[in-house]
């Protein structure tokens, strides 16, 4: 794993958190969010509102900037491509 990246899956679906571990549910706030195309764009700023689509796209942006701590939630939707930290 490149850098301190920590991923917090974050399932919009109701009655979802339960199922996630309790060290993903204590994480802190989202830094940045991703949710694939078509509301997810890697031209958008990462905001819950405008998130970015790729994984590799969020952990570049971030180690590029040096914000390596920074926590990434992800919505609800079907992943694919190249998924690295």
């Amino acid at each position: 794993m490149r850098g301190a990246l920590r991923i917090a899956a974050v399932l919009a679906a109701a009655g979802t958190a339960g199922a996630l571990p309790s060290a993903a549910r204590a994480q802190g706030a989202c830094d940045v969010w991703v949710e694939p195309p078509p509301l997810g764009n890697d031209a958008n700023p990462g905001t819950q509102v405008l998130p970015w689509a790729r994984l590799d796209h969020a952990s570049a942006k971030l180690l590029a900037l040096g914000a390596s701590g920074s926590t990434v939630c992800f919505l609800n939707g079907f992943y694919n491509g190249g998924n690295s930290l």
